[in-house]
């Protein structure tokens, strides 16, 4: 069994390294996240991942949280940045209350432009960085081509996980495809999950 959800306190900003060179910096702060309920995962490999909602965005946002709960920093490879905005290696999961799983698909921005570069998060000891997301951009697939967000999903009691994984071949990928000083860092390679998160409404 995943660790019941609990609070957590303060969440840092999310330093995104785009490890392809095209983005470096940060992607928003979490203002007024205090006492947001996260459903938290066991960790692998010093890292764990927990996902909540957004309380305090003018648009639904679910929110994938990354703790580095060991004693030395970690690159979390979390994806791929094109010209028109971020893809993510996230994969949702929801769970109807009679306990059907549905694996749920991610819009992404759409079309291709630009360059692509793999896109991380440098986790220092004992730090948590996020990661937002608009509900209206995960969905899942129903009958006739119609579709469900998930918003719509978790008001209906769904609960909700979210998972990464990232094996070398990727790391290696992103190492050899760098033109920022990448060499020395250490990468985060393995698969996460995190808790089901289920609104309290």
């Amino acid at each position: 069994m995943l660790p019941e959800a609990h609070k957590v306190m303060k969440v840092s900003w999310l330093a995104l390294a785009a490890i392809g060179g095209i983005l470096a910096g940060t992607l928003g702060a979490s203002p007024g996240f205090a006492e947001e309920t996260v459903a938290w995962g066991y960790p692998q490999h010093d890292v764990r991942i927990g996902i909540t909602t957004s309380s305090t965005s003018p648009d639904p946002a679910i929110k994938v949280l990354f703790e580095n709960v060991g004693p030395t920093e970690q690159t979390v490879l979390i994806g791929h940045i094109l010209g028109i905005g971020p893809v993510y290696f996230l994969q949702f999961t929801a769970t109807s209350p009679d306990g059907e799983e549905f694996k749920l698909q991610n819009a992404g921005p759409g079309g291709v432009a630009g360059t692509m570069s793999r896109l991380g998060i440098r986790l220092a000891p004992g730090t948590i960085q996020e990661v937002s997301i608009d509900m209206s951009k995960i969905f899942m697939n129903l009958a006739e081509g119609k579709q469900r967000s998930l918003n719509a999903i978790i008001h209906l009691h769904y609960s909700v996980n979210v998972s990464l994984e990232v094996n070398q071949a990727a790391v290696d990928s992103a190492i050899k495809a760098s033109t920022m000083a990448v060499r020395g860092q250490n990468f985060w390679t393995g698969k996460m999950t995190s808790g089901k998160f289920r609104t309290s409404e």
